[in-house]
């Protein structure tokens, strides 16, 4: 995130084994604080954003960003909160995006906007943070990994991590904004980023660029950091990435990989030497794809054709499914070109093993209702979000927008119009 425009993030994730997605509309921030709740009720809620998401069993997890509101249908210049809860929203039961019910987990420490989260599986599961963005710079800390602990109903823990196997090598890390996060089952990665004057006390320059990528493993707990000239397991397959996302593609779905791969996708290229803007700073194309072994960090290219996005494209939302009998599909949606200066509303299916892109229905909320990734900072902040408190729903299959969620809608399947395209070769 570029602290001198303060544009967000937002997140969507996929939800449990249904073919519903969900994701989280967000709106760029201003200078300044309200005394406001973490959750508001549906009349007060304004907008939600720079928070991230995961799915932990029957729950979807929301951590952090931040919300503006009315109190009690009031406006006044004091908007923006700092959410500083753990949110939780139950997926066995039926909801619609006006009544979803928030269960609020108290954090011990100041949140972070759009931190690294990386996911673990193991135990009642739970999620790892690093990195992201203090809210306007207040109460920053030095570099801190935070763990949750979900314990199967809703709520969880944290903790300050400490536990590494090498605490020295996490000693010498910077805390980073804006780099390409994701994971396996049991490692964590982060490509690129940089540093900026609310990311990490001390920066006395804009930003600075972090070259490279950083590896947790979460069961030996060791973290390390490589380059591109790198060689072996500490090798990373970009120099300099900023604003981009990585996927992981499990083994034998969408690849032949037996071990799956990353996928990284959009973002820009830029320079360790020199400050650039990102406006001027080249951005990678959603055409040629670019794959890395996660254990080896073999790489891996393939063009796709079909309707390719538009670029270049960052601070976007993807998600994916696995196929049954084989493939593996990734929802992409919205963005920020920085060299127009504008936010794309559009979205997407990359479908594999043929990699084709399909575009498909934006929402149909019209220009209030935006993207994943926030709307640009001369838009009212006053404006209601046209999604019930931030929430909205894609279903995969029909590829229509939806308000309801049915947790026995049933596992994902793919949309006609894909399926007669593999048919047809």
């Amino acid at each position: 995130m570029a602290t001198s425009n303060d544009t967000g993030f937002g997140s969507c994730q996929r939800v449990a084994n249904s073919r519903l997605l969900a994701y989280i509309l967000i709106l760029t921030p201003l200078l300044c604080q309200g005394s406001r709740v973490d959750v508001p009720t549906v009349g007060n809620f304004i907008r939600r954003w720079n928070m991230v998401a995961a799915v932990i069993g029957n729950y979807l997890y929301i951590d952090g960003g931040e919300i503006s509101q009315y109190e009690n249908g009031v406006v006044d210049e004091s908007l923006i909160y700092q959410v500083n809860s753990t949110l939780s929203i139950d997926l066995s039961t039926s909801w619609t995006t006006s009544n979803a019910s928030f269960r609020m987990i108290q954090k011990p420490n100041t949140a972070r906007n759009s931190p690294a989260i990386w996911i673990d599986k193991a135990d009642k599961g739970g999620f790892y943070l690093w990195g992201g963005v203090f809210s306007f710079g207040r109460g920053m800390t030095e570099s801190e990994m935070w763990k949750f602990s979900a314990d199967g109903q809703g709520g969880g823990s944290w903790s300050l991590f400490q536990n590494f196997t090498n605490p020295e090598e996490f000693a010498k890390l910077l805390s980073p904004e804006s780099g390409a996060y994701t994971n396996t089952d049991d490692k964590g990665f982060l490509i690129g980023g940089y540093r900026g004057a609310w990311t990490q006390p001390g920066l006395t320059v804009h930003h600075q660029i972090i070259p490279g990528m950083v590896m947790f493993n979460m069961r030996t707990k060791e973290i390390s950091n490589g380059t591109a000239g790198d060689e072996g397991d500490r090798h990373s397959p970009f120099e300099t990435l900023i604003g981009a996302k990585a996927h992981f593609i499990p083994a034998f779905t969408g690849t032949r990989s037996s071990r799956g791969l990353i996928m990284v996708l959009g973002g820009h290229r830029s320079y360790v030497d020199r400050i650039v803007p990102m406006e001027n700073s080249p951005g990678y194309d959603l055409r040629n794809l670019t794959f890395f072994d996660p254990d080896t960090r073999e790489q891996y290219w393939q063009t796709a054709t079909g309707d390719i996005p538009l670029y270049p494209r960052s601070q976007f939302c993807v998600t994916g499914f696995a196929v049954a009998g084989g493939g593996y599909d990734l929802f992409l949606f919205g963005g920020y070109n920085a060299e127009q200066l504008k936010w794309y509303e559009d979205a997407y299916v990359l479908s594999l093993p043929g990699f084709v892109w399909t575009k498909v229905p934006t929402p149909p909320a019209g220009p209030r209702c935006l993207h994943i990734g926030g709307i640009p900072s001369t838009t009212n902040i006053r404006s209601i979000d046209a999604a019930y408190q931030g929430l909205l729903l894609f279903d995969m299959t029909t590829q229509t927008w939806k308000e309801t969620y049915d947790p026995e809608s049933g596992d994902y399947d793919r949309a006609k119009d894909l399926k007669s395209w593999y048919l047809s070769g």
